[in-house]
């Protein structure tokens, strides 16, 4: 079995404290609330992800569709944290407003090898059986074989290195696990 990821650990604790104030509308035991599920579906809004659970998922049908916001780490904040860990001449703040860092440089120290494709202005990215292609200027990249997800901001130039999202880091680092 799997160890069980950090931030789901960190949603798990948020949702059941949410649950345990209002425990009436939920099921309990085998049938109620067992942890998020790594494919769980989400969506962000106003600075908050909301996991969503399917209705009679975790709860009678009269509770609806069960929603839990959690609260994302503000953009500032992100941008400080990375800065103790990146050197400030390692990463900027993109055209889009992300935080933008060397991708190269960051997943090799984390044992992931990089490959640059010239013809195609396009990184390949693998670790075991983990396969990732980002291309410079679209705000999209390949995990696996499945349909490409968005970005929030293009893959940039600069320098010679190919700066990426943050959020792009994460997303890898989360799969790779």
């Amino acid at each position: 079995m799997k160890p069980k990821r950090k931030y789901s650990s960190i949603l798990d604790a948020h949702i059941q404290s949410a649950i345990a104030a209002e425990q009436d509308l939920y099921f309990k035991g085998e049938n109620g609330f067992q942890g998020v599920d790594p494919e769980q579906s989400f969506y962000v809004k106003d600075g908050h992800a909301y996991i969503v659970f399917q209705k009679y998922s975790i709860a009678p049908g009269s509770t609806g569709t069960p929603e839990f916001a959690v609260k994302l780490p503000d953009q500032e904040d992100v941008h400080v944290a990375v800065q103790s860990i990146i050197s400030s001449n390692q990463h900027y703040i993109g055209k889009d407003g992300k935080l933008m860092v060397p991708l190269a440089s960051v997943l090799r120290q984390l044992n992931f090898d990089v490959t640059w494709k010239g013809k195609r202005k396009a990184a390949d990215i693998s670790k075991g059986a983990l396969w990732s292609s980002i291309s410079l200027n679209k705000d999209s990249y390949f995990l696996g074989k499945k349909a490409p997800r968005k970005l929030g901001a293009a893959p940039e130039m600069k320098n010679g290195s190919v700066y990426v999202p943050l959020v792009f880091l994460s997303d890898i680092l989360i799969q790779s696990e």
